[in-house]
């Protein structure tokens, strides 16, 4: 299996609904999969223990990475407006000197993300000491009016765009 990451646009209210569809497209399942988390709180399938994930959605859509090894996806509109201070606060002076406009500040962040969801720490460490510049597991596309990241080994993934 490659790294998968299966993208959906949707106006569904329950968005954690629309990802376990997404997953179960993504399985070719014909229902959502039993989806539960580890004690760090990483979701992972008990039913397909070869296979690791990650969800993330937004206002709009939601993203599922199908891995063979770690993985760690998030999905971010890219027109998402930050305050002027979320650089500084949040991302290392390497991450701020490649945040140069709002779509990449978009980007950076959607790469630390995928990061700490991949390593199952989620937002657990101080985010200016998690620094995603010029790492070759993280991979980032825009998609529509989307920015979808995804960090594994390798970086590489296909994406997969499908409606719900």
């Amino acid at each position: 299996m490659e790294n998968a990451v299966w993208f959906a646009r949707t106006g569904a209210r329950d968005l954690s609904a629309a990802a376990r569809a997404l997953l179960a497209r993504g399985l070719g399942l014909p229902e959502p999969p039993r989806v539960e988390k580890d004690a760090r709180g990483k979701p992972f399938l008990p039913d397909f223990p070869g296979i690791h994930i990650s969800i993330s959605h937004t206002r709009g859509a939601v993203a599922a990475a199908l891995s063979e090894r770690p993985a760690g996806v998030d999905v971010e509109p890219a027109s998402r407006l930050l305050h002027d201070w979320f650089p500084a606060r949040f991302f290392t002076d390497a991450e701020c000197f490649l945040a140069d406009c709002p779509e990449e500040v978009i980007a950076v962040w959607t790469r630390k993300e995928a990061l700490l969801k991949r390593d199952g720490r989620g937002i657990t460490l101080p985010l200016r000491e998690v620094e995603t510049a010029g790492r070759e597991d993280l991979a980032t596309r825009r998609v529509g009016e989307y920015v979808v990241s995804f960090c594994g080994e390798p970086a590489a993934f296909t994406l997969v765009e499908t409606a719900l």
